[in-house]
């Protein structure tokens, strides 16, 4: 269950965390309008005789309006206090433990949201953003519990030492391989985990938790995910204005054949929606 008082009080401590990484990224972006890519999603997608840019949510946008959707509708009534949470017995809260897990795994698991993260962890290193960069979808072409570790948390402990904290406090391989697989069982409040191990090598250090030191996982992921969407939202919604008063919006592609500019503007359809200002764009 997510509990009200939990909420409140790591809320500044998240929110104070992806404020970090947002301002970092900005400041370091390679160029002014990297930022508005991440939201944008945007991509170079290639095929046998050409490859062409993308902008918009694609089908790992669809995936995620789908995932939102039932994150949405959960936390809306799960919401409780303390002393309700206590009240409403030891069955209930096992039951809501197992919906949260789903939860859990869902955020944890979204192209979308993984490639976000990737890409705002390379504007906070003063890096380019990636056009071509997909997630892992398959074991040969690596892991997204690499990119997490490695490519967004590790690489951030310099320059977004707060977001990079946050992440190692609420994201854990061990858990989401737990969950995904069934490895883990439940007596009383206490979950334990059939995929620990003492090896470092593992990743999988917790022999159990109980349900209040689950919750954190869960309550920070789920504030994490509130914070990525009011800060996508906010950018979005400053270049709409911005591209109103001064037209399209420069953005810079790299790729093998060079460097270029292309021009971005409003969808003046779609509220949340972009378009190249010259549709016959190539890369």
């Amino acid at each position: 269950m997510l509990i009200l008082e939990k909420l409140r009080t790591l809320e500044l401590e998240v929110a104070a965390a992806v404020d970090e990484l947002f301002e970092v990224a900005r400041h370091n972006q390679v160029h002014e309008n990297d930022i508005l890519l991440v939201f944008l999603n945007a991509s170079r997608l290639e095929e046998p005789d050409q490859s062409y840019l993308r902008i918009g949510d694609g089908l790992i946008g669809l995936a995620y309006r789908t995932q939102y959707e039932f994150i949405n509708e959960y936390r809306k009534p799960a919401v409780q206090t303390e002393q309700d949470a206590k009240e409403s017995g030891l069955r209930m809260q096992t039951f809501t433990v197992h919906l949260e897990m789903l939860v859990y795994l869902k955020f944890w698991e979204s192209d979308l949201l993984i490639r976000q993260l990737y890409e705002l962890a390379l504007l906070c290193q003063g890096k380019d953003y990636e056009w071509d960069f997909e997630v892992p979808g398959f074991a040969r072409e690596g892991s997204k519990q690499d990119i997490i570790r490695s490519e967004i948390r590790d690489a951030l402990n310099v320059v977004a030492p707060k977001f990079s904290n946050l992440i190692r406090g609420c994201y854990s391989t061990q858990l989401r391989n737990a969950f995904a697989h069934s490895q883990y069982y439940i007596v009383n409040d206490v979950i334990s985990f059939l995929n620990y191990s003492e090896k470092p090598e593992a990743h999988s250090p917790i022999p159990s938790l109980k349900f209040e030191e689950w919750s954190n996982y869960i309550h920070r992921t789920l504030l994490i995910h509130n914070e990525l969407v009011r800060h996508l939202e906010s950018i979005q919604k400053s270049y709409r204005e911005q591209a109103k008063k001064n037209g399209p919006v420069n953005v810079l592609v790299r790729g093998n054949t060079g460097t270029r500019y292309i021009q971005l503007v409003p969808d003046t359809r779609r509220r949340r929606e972009w378009i190249f200002k010259n549709n016959m764009d190539k890369s």
